[in-house]
């Protein structure tokens, strides 16, 4: 189980960090996945990393329906910018969500964050739309 974390990395790639990209790679998508599996709504949102506030210049939504009880959804990290997986679990009228944030920078990652939110569920829209952990990333003026 994933725990809270931060990777921050400047380095130039070498042979075994690329080895450990690749098996990072692995480690998150499988957890990714996992996590997935047994939620009702999973969002993948990419940010601008120079225009986080921006809101999200591409995302994609997986819901659970009566015909896909679990989610099965592609994890890859084949994007620049950050990336923000969204994993909601829904109980009547509360959620619990998985917060999951990978930022690349020139093919490398260089920031991860993981934390655990709690809410309402006519909340969840608004909580998405303004998400104040992206906006607290955004560069200084």
């Amino acid at each position: 189980m994933l725990a809270n974390y931060q990777i921050v990395s400047e380095r130039t790639p070498t042979i075994k960090s690329l080895e450990t990209k690749c098996s990072l790679e692995i480690l998150l998508a499988d957890e990714i996945k996992h996590l997935t599996a047994s939620a009702d709504i999973c969002i993948f949102a990419l940010y601008d990393a120079h225009m986080p506030n921006e809101g999200p210049i591409d995302f994609v939504t997986y819901e659970c329906s009566d015909k896909h009880v679990s989610l099965d959804i592609d994890v890859n990290f084949n994007f620049e910018g950050i990336g923000v997986w969204y994993i909601c679990n829904r109980y009547d009228e509360t959620y619990q969500l998985r917060h999951i944030l990978v930022q690349i920078k020139n093919g490398r990652f260089v920031k991860g964050q993981v934390e655990q939110f709690h809410g309402y569920w006519d909340e969840f829209p608004q909580f998405i739309a303004e998400d104040r952990w992206i906006k607290a990333l955004a560069p200084d003026s």
